[in-house]
């Protein structure tokens, strides 16, 4: 079956946290790289496993990515419900970068919730709660501890944006 690439891109730049959402307004070429692509027409859900890259105008990885469309859009490629990325999941786009284990755009809210060790940094201020809330229709973010754990921020009074992203740790994996 052929696949329509125009709308599967937009629905994986809109998900990748439109950090800032620039990257909406004029995506460039995608590329997604996995040890394995299945496309299931009867769920109209497309899967991506194993080692997922997807890089253009931004970077992300994962261990899985799943893509999930309306019924009425089947085989027209047309509107995303939602995507879920799982597993190690690290999201960098002009020098900010949030990582977490499981990352999920819903389409109908238009927000982007991060979960399990949910972390953020940017110029060297780097956050960490248990879910990380963004909110892409109005550029709000919403940081929530779990269990027994709070929200932590450290802000730096002075901003490097020209270093490197804070350590290693932040570092998200890049193509083979």
């Amino acid at each position: 079956m052929a696949l329509k690439g125009i709308s599967y891109r937009a629905c994986l730049i809109a998900f990748v946290l439109a950090l800032p959402v620039t990257v909406l307004a004029n995506p460039g070429t995608l590329t997604v790289d996995s040890d394995e692509f299945e496309f299931q027409d009867n769920t109209s859900t497309l899967y991506f496993r194993g080692d997922v890259n997807a890089f253009g105008d931004f970077f992300l990885s994962s261990d899985e990515l799943v893509v999930n469309f309306s019924d009425e859009a089947k085989g027209s490629g047309g509107k995303i419900e939602g995507v879920l990325a799982l597993g190690g999941v690290c999201i960098e786009e002009a020098g900010k970068v949030i990582r977490g284990d499981r990352a999920e755009y819903f389409a109908d809210e238009n927000i982007i919730l991060v979960t399990g060790g949910a972390s953020a940094v940017e110029c060297g201020d780097i956050v960490t709660a248990d879910k990380i809330k963004l909110f892409l229709s109005t550029n709000n973010v919403v940081l929530m501890g779990g269990k027994g754990e709070r929200v932590r921020a450290s802000i730096r009074p002075t901003k490097d944006c020209d270093s490197e992203v804070a350590g290693e740790k932040f570092q998200c994996r890049r193509p083979r």
